[in-house]
């Protein structure tokens, strides 16, 4: 039979687990994930605790490397619980044919982007202006781009102000004249710019080579002030985003696409204006709130939570401990299941080490053959939980000794999605712990 911590006399639990936690307030466990791990001799000695002492820390996120992502994210999204963030795409175009010749006298009559939507929708839409620049260096599909790079690029506006503002809709049918067309986020441009891409010498047109060479490529990003809600989805990878351009010469009227695939080099920019709980992330002198304060996991590179057992190596005075489950609860705030309906919040987090360089790594338990981590959100609990008994294990046995984990968002690079969790010591209405509070379940034997 289980063993349960309200049964040992006050010594015995000092003797136990070195004073770290008060385990009074111990149960069986509700779930079996991890229990596995260990034979079922073992459980007839296991304790169970959920009052380790747990420190969460929300943490800004500088970078993120988001080159050759399927996905581009466009547009200026506001979030009621952490304000403005913008997201923006740095682009190569390619030849959809090489050698191509425009004819005599070729005259441009319209030249936009298609950009096909992937369907993600952040945000309110409602119309904004969008901005396209060229580039004046290279995309490079081998290179690594992070979004916090500062693109270098002409000063002029290539976006034809008397098609503006856009409404950012995958729902949205374009209306062109009286034909009706499927949804896709169009950007026209100036006709003097079409026209030099027709003037240019046939010699950039010969290849890919030429062509990237003479045209980096160009940066498309909603303006940084202004009115204006939602971002969108663009799907990158399928070849259906283009630059089109329609002309004329002495004898037809033709179309050339310039293609945006997968084999464009390609990053994804992100800019944020924090506002309430994370507004002290403006200022670049502050990486992290106060620990348990602000308890935010935003994508996009924006903001992510340091979890911390400060107690736990004390653990490690009982050599044969050994952790049959760690199960770590997250609940989400009421601030944002009250919004959740609007601003959905992420289906799914991740929990990240470092390896000795310092660089993101999975955990022991992301990287063990049949062991589900979990970390996906649970709405009749309202909380994400994930399994970390072995990260937890490891910890004690030095293996993993003063590497941080951090629980960083899903979908990070390709999308803007944001939720509040509760600390430690938050309470739910009614005053009870139990359920609404983070905090690690661990279930052991010594």
């Amino acid at each position: 039979m289980w063993k349960f911590c309200a049964r040992l006399t006050p010594a015995a639990l000092a003797l136990m687990i070195g004073g770290v936690a008060t385990l009074a307030s111990c149960k069986r466990p509700e779930t079996n994930v991890g229990l596995d791990l260990q034979s079922a001799g073992d459980l007839l000695s296991a304790y169970q605790t959920d009052t380790m002492e747990l420190r969460l820390t929300a943490v800004r996120e500088d970078s993120l490397e988001t080159d050759n992502l399927s996905t581009a994210v466009i547009g200026r999204m506001w979030h009621p619980l952490t304000g403005w963030h913008k997201g923006s795409l740095a682009t190569q175009l390619r030849l959809s044919a090489p050698d191509v010749d425009f004819g005599e006298n070729p005259v441009i009559d319209s030249l936009y982007l298609s950009l096909h939507y992937t369907g993600s929708l952040f945000g309110q839409p409602t119309a904004q202006r969008l901005t396209v620049h060229q580039l004046t260096e290279p995309v490079l599909l081998d290179s690594t781009y992070y979004s916090n790079r500062d693109w270098k690029m002409d000063d002029e506006d290539l976006a034809d102000a008397a098609f503006q503002p856009l409404v950012l809709d995958p729902d949205r049918e374009v209306l062109i004249g009286d034909d009706t067309l499927s949804p896709e986020l169009r950007i026209y441009l100036k006709d003097a710019f079409g026209q030099s891409l027709l003037d240019a010498d046939p010699a950039v047109y010969a290849s890919n080579t030429e062509w990237t060479e003479f045209f980096p490529g160009l940066f498309i990003s909603p303006t940084a002030t202004g009115a204006g809600d939602g971002a969108v989805g663009i799907d990158l990878a399928n070849g259906l985003s283009e630059l089109v351009m329609h002309y004329h010469n002495d004898t037809d009227t033709l179309v050339y696409e310039f293609s945006i695939n997968a084999l464009c080099g390609r990053a994804n920019h992100f800019d944020h204006d924090w506002l309430g709980d994370l507004a002290p992330f403006n200022h670049p002198e502050v990486a992290a709130l106060d620990p348990n304060q602000g308890l935010h996991v935003f994508s996009a590179a924006g903001s992510k939570v340091l979890v911390e057992f400060p107690n736990l190596l004390e653990l490690r005075e009982y050599p044969e401990l050994a952790v049959h489950k760690a199960e770590l609860w997250l609940p989400v705030s009421e601030e944002s299941l009250d919004l959740e309906a609007r601003y959905p919040i992420q289906d799914q987090f991740f929990v990240l080490t470092s390896n000795a360089d310092g660089n993101p790594v999975s955990t022991p338990d992301q990287n063990s053959i049949g062991l589900n981590i979990n970390g996906n959100y649970d709405a009749d609990t309202m909380a994400y939980r994930f399994n970390l008994s072995q990260t937890v294990q490891q910890m004690l046995n030095g293996t993993l000794e003063d590497r941080p984990l951090y629980l960083v968002s899903n979908r990070s690079g390709i999308s803007f999605q944001g939720v509040k969790l509760n600390g430690p010591n938050d309470f739910d209405a009614e005053g009870d712990q139990v359920y609404r509070n983070a905090r690690l379940v661990l279930t052991f034997s010594h």
